[in-house]
């Protein structure tokens, strides 16, 4: 489904309101050439039952009945969620786990609705699969087991949660708890399950090679090139260093010294670019790049220049990789293919091949380099006065790390020149300029916890730190910022089709419900806040204990950015024009952008305007939205496997029981005892049936007779004790007085252990807490638990509810809170609490959790309210008084 209708469907399940048809082009900023595309869509889904227009012009959706078609996800508890092509006011379809049939995650299925839900689940719709129209996976990746009955790989993740029986497995190849990918051959049936073969053997379950891998092959990702973009790569690579190289034009005839013509018109915001040369050699500038340690791909460099009225002249030039790839090429194929880079823990996977990306595209210190250059010109307090755009040719003077940034602005040079230290210094003055610019404007400023893993020299994982979060990487985003809205306004202007990155305003119902939960933490927004709003919410509870969850809400109901021609502006940017132009050699959308914005360098506005037609641009700016998203899901995911067998190597040591031989998703690493069992006087015990009356009493029996066990216990222990004493006095008399001492205390010790032992369990927990305890936050509370978050580690773990406590807890919505419906213990959103690591499943990317210290405190003499009154109303029936 194309991107323009996706966005026509999302706005209108957003608000289901019927309305004009002008007036939904208006929502979408459609205009110009875009109306066209805009009423084809239109048509085609009208044409499949999506959408209806009545004779007055008026676009509604329909309303879900007999079969829906759309994309299925799984959940790992077995039930699923149908997301409608056919979207309405009703939502996703529930799927129970005796209906999913053989679908996985991200299938195209057919289901059949069955009922219309109860009050209590809103009215959700219930399904049933009852066709699978496309397969999202045809491999899967697990962990292989050996069986009595055989061979079966246990699915990673969540996509597919039933074992897959192998055929034809080699055991002189393979062995059990080897981690592969599996091609499968027939899907599962209600009576059976999945069948399939071996495609590939990825390695032991935990090392750092075999986790990368299998997260490849999960998320289909690409990591070699074909032959022809490596040959093609080779020969820009061997041409631009002899300098052969003729410059590309995208207007045949054009030589490599003509003369670039104005654009017509006036353009009080855009100078021109000046007649000449179509490359600007500014290799004697001072032009330094800034970015990680371990980056190779240098895409952007800075130049920053005083003007004669006293303000700036700021150079943002990012590598020109349009020069290097052609349309249509085989490179270009295989960069839109990818979409964009990959960036997993200790591994790249380029969108360009090296040679390119970390050679000659690269804004290596030292070494000429073609660039494309916005030049925007500030006045003193920041605002923009001016902007160019040229073809040029760099030599980065320096090449600094975030790190060395911020020491060289604390005054410390680091070895660099005072002509780089002087450059640092102006940048950090006119970024917060610019910062305070648009902050004033609207923008938003999230602050999010974030990790970095700390790798070996073999590349495995030895542990976790904050990220970098110092101000030069805020200089770099302002300047980014700044160059991409530059561009975007210059295309838009001269109404060029070009690839847009949107960012749509907010749910109002998703603001609303915000608005509900953050008062609950005490913080109070109004239920329809503006940006300005938010950004002051965020900069109240900086610091807090609370800014973690808060910051997670914000970012819970904004919309997620996409790729797209529509015009529809970045809202957390407050933009209204906004396209990414700043890495080319990791993102296919900048690469689209350089050749829009060569077309009008060269002056051709006609050529521009037909490079790209809106429905392939809607076309690419889907597909590399997706990409995008599963490069960042593998990212997460393979950040948190690694994490997790960090944990798992960290506090498993203790653990009794394994993932081997269990061969079962809920095989679990168990860790300790997950939560110390603790009584309440008239509550059923968590681990024992039913309590009866006699409990009670059966109870303080067996407190009297441990009491007595105890007892002997002691005296047992001192006769010992006296014993060892005596045998020493006949080799020490002199020391019979220190012996009594000892005696004394160790007959204390004996009546310690009295009360059922509970001081040498709380010595236990203490020994524990010491070893598998770790402080955490609890970020989302459900029905079926809590979400905390472990600051230390950047990873979330889950507490069963089960675990709280011997209570029934139940989940109270309107209070985002669980409560202790006999006891009335409450765990809020936003609580710190101190946990224990009860379960570590790297395979399941999730970690168990309990709290370190019971939440629950002994509460004599409590009975079941329930029953109680029961018993009360069975004595009294309603409506009768009883006699004195």
């Amino acid at each position: 489904m194309s991107v323009l209708r996706q966005h026509i469907l999302h706005l209108l399940q957003k608000d289901s309101t019927p309305r004009k048809l002008v007036h939904l082009e208006q929502e979408l900023g459609v205009r110009g050439e875009a109306r066209a595309a805009f009423r084809a869509a239109i048509e085609s889904l009208c044409a499949e039952g999506l959408l209806i227009v009545d004779r007055h012009n008026v676009v509604s959706l329909p309303s879900l009945s007999g079969e829906v078609t759309g994309i299925f996800r799984a959940n790992a508890r077995g039930y699923g969620f149908l997301t409608p092509e056919q979207s309405g006011a009703d939502g996703d379809v529930f799927i129970p786990a005796k209906a999913t049939g053989s679908a996985m995650t991200g299938d195209r299925v057919v289901a059949r609705i069955t009922r219309r839900g109860s009050k209590e689940d809103n009215g959700r719709l219930n399904g049933e699969i009852v066709r699978v129209l496309n397969r999202a996976h045809t491999t899967v990746v697990g962990t292989l087991r050996q069986e009595a009955n055989g061979w079966r790989v246990q699915p990673d993740g969540g996509d597919f949660t039933r074992p897959v029986e192998i055929e034809a497995v080699d055991a002189r190849k393979v062995r059990h708890g080897d981690k592969v990918a599996v091609e499968i051959r027939f899907y599962p049936t209600h009576s059976q399950p999945a069948r399939g073969v071996i495609a590939e053997v990825l390695g032991r379950p935990g090392r750092f090679e075999a986790e990368t891998a299998a997260v490849i092959q999960r998320h289909q990702l690409y990591d070699a090139f074909d032959a022809s973009s490596l040959v093609e790569a080779s020969n820009a690579k061997m041409a631009f260093e002899v300098g052969t190289a003729p410059e590309r034009c995208l207007h045949e005839g054009r030589g490599r010294n003509s003369p670039v013509p104005h654009p017509p018109g006036p353009d009080p915001l855009c100078s021109a670019p000046a007649p000449g040369l179509d490359r600007q050699d500014i290799t004697g500038e001072l032009v330094v790049t800034i970015d990680p340690p371990d980056a190779k791909d240098f895409d952007d460099a800075i130049s920053l220049t005083r003007d004669e009225q006293g303000g700036w002249v700021l150079g943002v030039h990012i590598a020109d990789v349009s020069y290097f790839i052609p349309e249509g090429s085989a490179l270009d194929r295989a960069a839109r293919q990818r979409g964009n880079s990959v960036y997993l823990p200790g591994k790249t996977l380029p969108m360009l091949p090296e040679m390119l990306s970390n050679g000659i595209c690269s804004l290596q210190p030292g070494q000429p380099r073609y660039t494309k250059s916005v030049y925007l010109t500030y006045n003193k307090d920041g605002q923009v006065r001016s902007t160019r755009f040229a073809n040029t040719m760099i030599q980065s003077s320096a090449r600094l790390t975030y790190q060395e940034a911020e020491r060289v602005l604390q005054g410390d040079s680091c070895g660099f020149s005072e002509e780089v230290v002087a450059l640092l210094h102006e940048m950090d003055t006119l970024a917060r300029l610019i910062e305070a610019r648009r902050r004033r404007g609207g923008m938003l400023q999230l602050k999010m916890v974030e990790s970095e893993l700390v790798l070996d020299e073999s590349g495995q994982v030895i542990g976790v730190q904050p990220a970098d979060t110092s101000y030069p990487h805020t200089i770099i985003e302002m300047f980014m910022v700044e160059a991409n809205v530059a561009v975007a306004t210059l295309l838009d202007r001269y109404c060029i089709p070009f690839m847009r990155r949107i960012h749509p305003e907010p749910d109002p119902n998703a603001l609303r419900q915000l608005s509900q939960t953050l008062r609950l933490l005490g913080v109070t927004l109004s239920r329809q806040p503006r940006r300005s709003d938010l950004q002051a919410l965020l900069d109240q509870v900086r610091g807090s204990r609370i800014a973690l969850p808060v910051n997670i809400l914000v970012l819970r109901s904004l919309e997620v950015a996409t790729y797209a021609p529509v015009s529809a502006g970045h809202y957390a940017l407050a933009a209204s024009k906004y396209c990414h132009f700043t890495s080319p050699i990791r993102r296919y959308a900048d690469l689209m952008v350089h050749r829009a914005l060569q077309a009008y360098l060269l002056g051709d506005l006609d050529l521009a305007r037909r490079q790209y037609a809106f429905p392939d641009l809607a076309e690419i700016g889907q597909h590399i939205t997706e990409t995008e998203q599963a490069a960042e899901e593998a990212e997460q995911e393979l950040k948190t496997i690694l994490v997790l067998h960090l944990l798992q190597k960290r506090f498993g040591r203790d653990s009794a029981a394994r993932d081997e031989g269990a061969g079962t998703r809920n095989a679990r690493t168990r860790i300790g005892d997950p939560f110390p069992t603790v009584r309440l006087a008239g509550l059923p015990s968590t681990d024992s049936g039913p309590t009866s009356p006699a409990a009670p009493r059966r109870d303080a029996r067996e407190t009297k007779k441990q009491g007595r066990d105890a007892l002997a216990t002691k005296e047992q222990g001192q006769d010992a004790l006296a014993t060892k004493e005596q045998g020493r006095d006949a080799l020490a008399t002199k020391e019979q007085g220190q012996d009594a001492l000892a005696t004394k205390e160790q007959g204390r010790d004996a009546l310690a252990t009295e009360g059922q032992g509970q001081d040498a369990l709380a010595t236990q927990d203490r020994g524990r807490d010491a070893l598998d305890t770790l402080d955490g936050v609890v970020v989302s509370l459900t029905a079926f638990g809590a979400s905390v978050h472990l600051p230390d580690y950047g990873v979330e773990g889950q507490i069963p509810r089960e675990v709280l406590g011997p209570d029934h807890w139940q989940f109270d919505e309107r209070s985002q809170c669980l409560v202790g419906r006999y006891t009335g213990a409450i765990l809020r959103l936003a609580q710190t609490l101190r946990v224990r690591i009860v379960g570590v499943h790297p395979a399941a990317g999730q970690l168990d959790l309990a709290p370190a210290h019971p939440l629950i405190a002994r509460v004599p003499g409590r009975t079941h309210p329930q029953k109680s009154r029961r018993k009360r109303s069975q004595r009294h029936p309603r409506g009768r008084k009883s006699r004195p």
